[in-house]
Formats: C-alpha cells, sequence, structure tokens
C-alpha cells in the first residue's frame, strides 16, 4: 500500500511541475507585446467589475512582460503563455473590513485578454476554504 502511494505521489508530483520545461519555453508563443498603460486598464475594467467596492481598493500592478501559468489539474493541467500582468489587490469586503493583499494575475495575447487567475474563497462542509484559481477564461484570439 505504501508503496502504491509513493507512486502516486511521484505520477502526481511529475505531471503538476508548475514550471515549463526548457524545450516547452523555446516553443511558446507569448503572442506580441502589451504596454503597460494598456494591460493595467484592462485590468482594473475587470476588477471593478468583479470585486467588492472597486472605487476603495488599493491595486499594485507589477510591470507586464512575458510570462506564464500553470492551469489546475481539472481546468486543463497546461501551460497558459502570453503578456503577464501580477496585481495586488486590497479590497474591502462586505464585512466593512480590508481583505489583506490578495494575488491577481492577468495574461493577455497581444491586446486580447485571455483569462484572470486570482483569490477565490469556497464553503465546503468543513469550513472555508481559500484558494488561487483561474476565475475567468476567455480564451486565445486564434482558437476561438
Amino acid at each position: 500500500m505504501k508503496l502504491i502511494a509513493r507512486f502516486a505521489t511521484l505520477a502526481f508530483t511529475i505531471g503538476c511541475s508548475s514550471t515549463p520545461s526548457a524545450s516547452q519555453l523555446a516553443v511558446a508563443d507569448f503572442g506580441p507585446g502589451l504596454d503597460q498603460s494598456s494591460a493595467e486598464q484592462r485590468a482594473s475594467a475587470w476588477l471593478s467589475e468583479n470585486i467588492d467596492n472597486p472605487e476603495m481598493a488599493e491595486i499594485k500592478f507589477s510591470e507586464v512582460r512575458d510570462g506564464y501559468i500553470r492551469n489546475k489539474f481539472a481546468q486543463g493541467n497546461n501551460f497558459v503563455y502570453g503578456s503577464r500582468l501580477d496585481a495586488s489587490v486590497n479590497a474591502i469586503s462586505e464585512g466593512a473590513g480590508f481583505t489583506g493583499h490578495r494575488p491577481y494575475v492577468f495574461m493577455y495575447y497581444g491586446d486580447h485578454l485571455m483569462g484572470v487567475w486570482g483569490h477565490y474563497r469556497s464553503y465546503h462542509l468543513t469550513g472555508p476554504y481559500d484558494g488561487f484559481r483561474r476565475l475567468e477564461w476567455f480564451g486565445r484570439p486564434d482558437t476561438q
């Protein structure tokens, strides 16, 4: 039984590497670049529609750069390549307190927003769960 558990753990770890291999990066299509102001403007528009009290939120953006993010197993277990903009968002919750800085990742292909990853909270029988996952997927413009 221990052998099966070790093999399953090893297989899961190998299959879920959080960084692409050198050969994957060599053929990755990051698409045309995107300027900082356009990336921030589109990210801010998405946030204003999807967080509580966006006018009171504190948002810090990284520099936009070529990058990637890995989808979770249930979302395809693959890498998404493009222009990556990270954001740290401290929003006011409905309970009237700041949530603390929560990470968000915006992935673009050219000027097209492909998807947003970020903090989410779900409730299970055992209580609340805080995690990080893909929140919305629009797809690449060349695959729609």
